[in-house]
């Protein structure tokens, strides 16, 4: 027992001792004085539609900006010759296929398949509370009828989910260029849903609403001006596809980048992309009747055997939760899923997969899981049969980059 009581009192000195917070005091802080004031910057080229599908927008460079609650505010109609119906498909945020960002002509950020990813993202990873309030007017998540009448004109929010703009506060006279944002829209055929002969749509009108903050004090600004560099992380996504009709798939990934923390994998009939007939493309992901999935990267296997994707699916959809972040050894998790696991099974059926080297830090690290051109990144994927038609399988790559200022120039280090 005295041999015991003499251990622990020697690991209780080598500790540091500290006080509860709960029992702290004076711990009360002032935040830097500023005042914020919410603009509006409207795109130039004015309307839009499926010929003049490219809108371009200089972002303001006089000051200090914020764009973490930033948002477009976009009032578009669509319209048929012939049938008895045309919409917007659910989600207004699908007529935007690309998003670029560049700095003097210099590309900084090309995101591919952008309705595609908020469609996912919104599909497993939203708050379900907005449902029922924000989603059907403001996002354009309502039933059918209701897109049908609001063909004649609406207004829509879309957010600007680019965590290059969104995840810093930056002095934007410090650049030597303004930077440019640059939205793709999609193509009438991919994006509407109408049985007419001949369909269109038109963007009216669409304004970059953000926050620009005044009275920031000057020893700040020259505070940010006296370092050789400012760096922060930002998060990307990087879509591969291919198609298969047969039921063993095995696609090498060709990516390249030093940081790689996650994945995500669906699967969609690839034969009415392009028909609008077909409702939902953007929201119907296919089970396939999958029977087992193995994911390997530079030799190392990620799973020390095949995941079974047979059932209920259990260890997929609890790889949902941990690349949520909802899942804990308690059994304890955060925000209320927003798919059961039929509901996943049904038609949302995205696999994903963490490869955080640190899940609970995963903002403050860069992952060493790097692929490099000679790296053997791999997905194998067993089908109990093949499917009925030809499918089309996406990979997106969530990695993390770099943000370096230096110079007057922004650059990305991937």
């Amino acid at each position: 027992m005295q041999r015991d009581f003499d251990s622990r009192h020697r690991i209780t000195k080598a500790l540091a001792h500290v006080i509860p917070e709960y029992m702290g005091h004076n711990d009360s802080v002032v935040g830097m004085q500023v005042g914020r004031e919410e603009i509006r910057k409207r795109f130039d080229d004015i309307p839009f539609n499926p010929t003049k599908n490219i809108a371009r927008i200089k972002l303001p460079s006089q000051g200090v900006f914020d764009y973490s609650r930033a948002y477009l505010l976009v009032t578009a109609s669509c319209a048929q010759v012939g049938g008895t119906y045309v919409r917007f498909p659910l989600g207004f945020w699908n007529i935007i296929t690309q998003i670029r960002i560049l700095d003097g002509g210099k590309e900084l950020l090309n995101w591919r398949d952008v309705n595609l990813l908020y469609s996912i993202q919104y599909e497993i990873a939203r708050q379900t509370t907005i449902d029922s309030t924000f989603a059907p007017s403001l996002y354009g998540v309502a039933n059918q009828a209701t897109r049908n009448a609001w063909a004649v004109g609406h207004d829509y929010i879309v957010a600007l989910n680019v965590d290059l703009l969104t995840s810093k506060v930056l002095d934007y006279t410090m650049l030597k260029n303004a930077l440019e944002l640059e939205i793709t829209f999609e193509q009438p055929a991919r994006l509407l849903e109408t049985d007419g002969v001949t369909y269109t749509y038109l963007v009216s009108s669409m304004d970059l609403i953000l926050e620009q903050l005044k009275k920031v004090p000057s020893s700040y600004r020259r505070g940010l001006r006296s370092l050789n560099a400012i760096h922060y992380i930002v998060d990307e996504y990087h879509p591969y596809r291919t198609t298969f009709t047969g039921a063993n798939i095995n696609f090498t990934i060709p990516h390249v980048s030093q940081s790689i923390v996650g994945l995500m994998i669906l699967m969609r009939d690839n034969t009415t992309l392009a028909d609008p007939t077909v409702n939902d493309k953007f929201n119907t992901y296919n089970y396939n009747n999958a029977q087992e999935l193995r994911l390997k990267l530079n030799e190392e296997f990620l799973t020390e055997e095949p995941m079974p994707l047979t059932g209920q699916c259990l260890r997929g959809y609890m790889q949902l939760f941990k690349f949520l972040g909802h899942w804990e050894a308690q059994g304890v998790y955060g925000d209320v899923m927003a798919l059961s696991s039929q509901q996943w099974l049904n038609n949302k059926f995205v696999l994903c997969w963490d490869m955080e080297d640190h899940p609970h830090l995963w903002k403050h690290y860069i992952n060493e899981r790097e692929a490099h051109p000679d790296s053997n990144f791999t997905l194998e994927m067993r089908l109990a049969a093949p499917p009925a038609v030809q499918q089309e399988l996406l990979i997106w790559i969530l990695t993390k980059a770099v943000v370096i200022k230096r110079q007057g120039y922004l650059n990305v280090v991937r």
